[in-house]
């Protein structure tokens, strides 16, 4: 595939590229100098915001900084943290950092909100101390803090540790009654100590939906549970966690439910059921049945 990209790329007339939309599929992929090897040929990227979006995401700190020549800098920020990853998954942050300090280099200004926050309120809540101190360096300052939207970025933050799709920021949205709403539950399964979140997949639109539960340790938030349906804490404690009861609907007439106890370090199965109607309005059949062993957390 890419050497058939490359050789498109190096033999076509470059106005046959001009509607061409999937750039940022091609930087996705890792070959972002394809994409370089295709403007210095004269190529227009359609998509260029997309393409610069994607950069960001993947670090590629060179297409990055090709695409940002000529453009106002600032513009790019709210797409630059569109693509910071949280604490959890920041591995080697040079990239980023370099991304960022270029930025700022080039008269970004380091108090333009994103949605409404300052970016170093924003790299706070991604628990970003290194994006933060270089903000701060930069003449960079907390700003106000809001609720809704302190409350938006902790989903993105989860649902970008589970692996979900994360709710768009304004400039990403595709609807006109777009709003910082998120599917956020907090949960004190720990009796004393630090919350719960249950973070439901925002790309379903089923009666039961994917879901996690992280619980924070230290500084890190860690997944202890996935599942599918709808949840709820139950009064008995395990390991110092509030047991589970999860139930979802398996079939038109079919529920089953599940019984999860903390082991110390993630939810397991330990009592499942399955309810059964038989086509009227009598109460259903229930009966237990075997748990999965399936790994719950990741």
């Amino acid at each position: 595939m890419r050497a058939g990209t490359d050789w498109l790329i190096q033999h076509c007339d470059a106005a046959l590229f001009d509607n061409f939309t999937e750039w940022k599929y091609v930087v996705q992929a890792g070959s972002g100098d394809l994409v370089i090897r295709a403007m210095n040929r004269g190529v227009e990227l359609s998509d260029h915001e997309s393409v610069l979006s994607a950069a960001f995401c993947r670090g590629d700190e060179t297409l990055a900084t090709r695409l940002k020549e000529g453009r106002a800098v600032s513009a790019n920020l709210p797409r630059f943290f569109a693509c910071l990853k949280p604490f959890e998954l920041k591995g080697d942050s040079e990239a980023e950092k370099r991304i960022l300090a270029w930025m700022l280099d080039h008269d970004a200004n380091p108090n333009e909100p994103t949605d409404g926050l300052s970016p170093v309120r924003i790299a706070t809540l991604l628990d970003r101390d290194d994006i933060r101190q270089d903000l701060e360096a930069a003449g960079g300052k907390a700003g106000p803090s809001a609720a809704d939207l302190d409350r938006f970025w902790l989903a993105r933050r989860l649902q970008a540790i589970v692996g979900f799709w994360q709710s768009p920021l304004s400039f990403e949205a595709t609807t006109d009654d777009y709003s910082h709403s998120v599917n956020l539950t907090r949960m004190d399964l720990e009796a004393a100590g630090e919350p719960s979140y249950v973070v439901v997949d925002p790309d379903c639109s089923s009666a039961d939906c994917g879901f996690a539960v992280l619980h924070k340790e230290g500084r890190e938030w860690r997944v202890v549970l996935n599942g599918w349906g709808d949840f709820q804490a139950l009064p008995d404690r395990h390991h110092g966690l509030a047991d589970l009861r999860v139930s979802a609907r398996m079939a038109a007439a079919r529920y089953d439910t599940t019984v999860y106890r903390f082991d110390g370090h993630r939810y397991r199965a330990h009592k499942c059921e399955v309810a059964e109607y038989d086509g009227n309005d009598s109460d259903p059949t229930v009966r237990p049945i075997v748990c999965s062993d399936e790994v719950t957390d990741q």
